[in-house]
């Protein structure tokens, strides 16, 4: 299966096995435990979720950058190196 992205770039999935195999191999070699990959992987989701719901908005941006500047400070509070 293959999804489009926003920007029309065309995005793999991946099975099972895939997934797995790629989450043995950032854990070997970048060591983040499974709390962190979760962590991670929520927090992506949850900006993602924030620009879909600000391209929508006649406003728009505030969400997106109050989430933007929350990702930042929790990643250096939690010394991910994620910035």
């Amino acid at each position: 299966m293959m999804f489009v992205g926003p920007d029309g770039d065309v995005v793999p999935s991946l099975t099972e096995s895939e997934m797995r195999e790629v989450d043995r191999v950032a854990i070997e070699e970048t060591c983040p435990n499974l709390f962190q990959m979760m962590e991670n992987a929520g927090r992506g989701l949850a900006v993602t979720a924030l620009e879909m719901l600000d391209d929508l908005s006649p406003t728009g941006g505030s969400s997106r950058q109050h989430a933007r500047s929350e990702d930042r400070a929790t990643a250096a509070s939690a010394g991910t190196g994620l910035s």
